[in-house]
């Protein structure tokens, strides 16, 4: 069997881009200020942070990120998270997603600091130290279906059309992360 010649893209079609917006960038200034002693990872994704024991609800963590996660220096373990909320998270369906990572994050036994957006400019380093070490692990009650463009898929057939099973894409990413942090860190 001949193998497909790979198709180039059309010149320009990718480009370089900030991953962090002029509110974000601020804000990950102001944190590395705040917590010089602990390591600042910003746009990681939520099945980084946490592991999930029981391959459930593989599609609803595995495409969340978290904007900000405060790490342990020595282990590289969360301390907290922290996401920052313009006004766009006022809409249910954005809830819904909030509510999706306070979830898990909570059940990890991860705190979330949500920190609107208009108060970035207000906030000294002291007190946004203070406010994600002191803050504590919400008991939040599991996500309603109503959010169902993140539920899992019920019947096999959407999985099979994907090629494979959620718990197979988690597997994976856990091994492939695990296997980085050893080569590096070890």
């Amino acid at each position: 069997m001949r193998k497909q010649p790979i198709q180039k893209e059309p010149e320009g079609a990718f480009s370089k881009r900030r991953i962090l917006s002029n509110a974000e960038q601020s804000f990950f200034k102001l944190l590395k200020d705040s917590l010089p002693e602990y390591e600042i990872f910003s746009k990681i994704r939520l099945i980084d942070v946490i592991q999930n024991h029981a391959y459930k609800d593989g599609n609803r963590i595995i495409k969340k990120h978290i904007d900000f996660v405060v790490m342990d220096h020595s282990s590289l373990m969360a301390v907290a998270a922290i996401e920052l909320d313009d006004s766009s998270h006022r809409n249910d369906e954005n809830k819904c997603h909030d509510d999706v990572k306070d979830f898990y994050l909570g059940a990890a036994g991860i705190p979330i600091v949500r920190i609107s957006t208009k108060e970035i400019n207000h906030l000294s380093p002291i007190e946004l130290k203070k406010r994600i070490l002191t803050a504590k692990v919400s008991a939040i009650p599991y996500p309603s279906s109503s959010c169902n463009d993140d539920v899992e898929p019920e019947n096999d057939s959407s999985r099979r059309k994907s090629g494979c099973a959620p718990a197979v894409v988690i597997c994976a990413l856990v091994l492939s992360s695990t296997a980085f942090l050893l080569h590096h860190f070890s």
